[in-house]
């Protein structure tokens, strides 16, 4: 949901905010950290980037270009994958606009997802559609790099299936196993031989019955 910022600038409000930041991080899972971006140039870090060190996330060229397209565009956009010292992360942005002025943006969410968090999402919407029988599941970023490493039995069918990040769309790889078709082709065969049988059947009855009449 999109938070309510007040006009209240202090530090004391700065730090209450980021407060309640760092707790709902720890309840998601998935997500590292968020940045509030402000049009000042001002930036809210919550505590557990201050305490990772001096790596700046966005001196990335394509965390900027995300960065941009949110305030272009006033709508979530995606960063590329960003090689971090905690591993892989890519970075969501969501501009906050005033509710009188829809084209004033008063800040910038700036949520730090890890990679796995989108497969974890494109396998639960699998599942949730009832996919039949195990399945190997491969993901790929908007750049075509890959994300996972499970190789599939030779012979799997492979279906592809994109995943939408924000205004980036990744690809999820579903190796599924193959339908076993021996049980019907021997259902279809009795059922053949059946009907061969019962016509053969009335065949020879319509025939004794002519002979007698």
């Amino acid at each position: 949901a999109k938070l309510q910022f007040t006009g209240v600038e202090d530090s004391l409000s700065r730090r209450t905010f980021a407060n309640a930041v760092d707790s709902v991080i720890a309840r998601v899972s998935g997500l590292s950290a968020i940045y509030v971006l402000y049009p000042t140039g001002d930036t809210s870090l919550p505590r557990a980037e201050l305490r990772r060190g001096t790596f700046d996330p966005f001196s990335s060229a394509g965390v900027t270009d995300a960065y941009r397209r949110a305030l272009s565009s006033r709508r979530p956009s995606a960063s590329p994958l960003v090689d971090m010292p905690t591993g892989r992360r890519f970075f969501v942005f969501d501009p906050v606009t005033s509710n009188a002025d829809t084209t004033f943006i008063r800040a910038i969410l700036a949520a730090e997802l890890d990679q796995n968090a989108v497969l974890r999402a494109a396998i639960e919407q699998e599942q949730e559609a009832g996919s039949l029988g195990p399945s190997f599941y491969n993901l790929y970023d908007q750049r075509g790099r890959q994300i996972t490493n499970l190789p599939a039995p030779s012979g799997w069918p492979r279906i592809e299936r994109p995943v939408r990040v924000a205004d980036s769309e990744w690809q999820l790889v579903v190796s599924s196993q193959p339908v076993n078709a021996r049980p019907y082709d021997v259902i279809r065969t009795a059922i053949w031989v059946t009907g061969v049988v019962l016509a053969l059947a009335f065949a020879l009855s319509l025939t004794l019955l002519w002979r007698t009449v």
